[in-house]
């Protein structure tokens, strides 16, 4: 009778140092609202507050059944304030690779050019 350890696949080896150098291939070009990280963030960021004023002023109340109206609008806001915190955190990495992009322009001496493979035009990537 054999074990279950004898019938199992040994576990890939995982080079966890190239899996590190492997996320700058992750990326995809920025978006065109990204050029100004600030403007993109506020859009996107006004958006679900602009739906939540809008349900307020168009929904009356007192014209539904209030646990139901509750419960949608609690939804509602929890789906905003998801949306809020993709949004920061999408004007962080919108804003780092503005920030990669200057930096990019920078040329390295060769000590730190073996370091650091990214070159200037795949610099400016949008990082997923």
């Amino acid at each position: 009778v054999s074990s279950r350890r004898e019938l199992a696949l040994p576990r890939p080896v995982i080079d966890l140092h190239q899996m590190v150098r492997a996320v700058l291939q992750h990326s995809s070009p920025l978006p065109p609202l990204a050029e100004c990280p600030i403007e993109h963030f506020e859009m996107s960021a006004n958006f679900g507050a602009s739906l939540i004023r809008y349900i307020d002023d168009h929904i009356d109340s007192t014209d539904v059944y209030q646990a139901v109206y509750d419960r949608h609008l609690g939804h509602l806001r929890r789906m905003v304030l998801a949306e809020l915190t993709e949004s920061f955190e999408r004007f962080l990495k919108e804003l780092a690779s503005v920030c990669v992009d200057f930096l990019a322009a920078v040329n390295p001496g060769k000590s730190e050019q073996k370091h650091c493979s990214c070159r200037p035009p795949a610099a400016g990537l949008y990082w997923k």
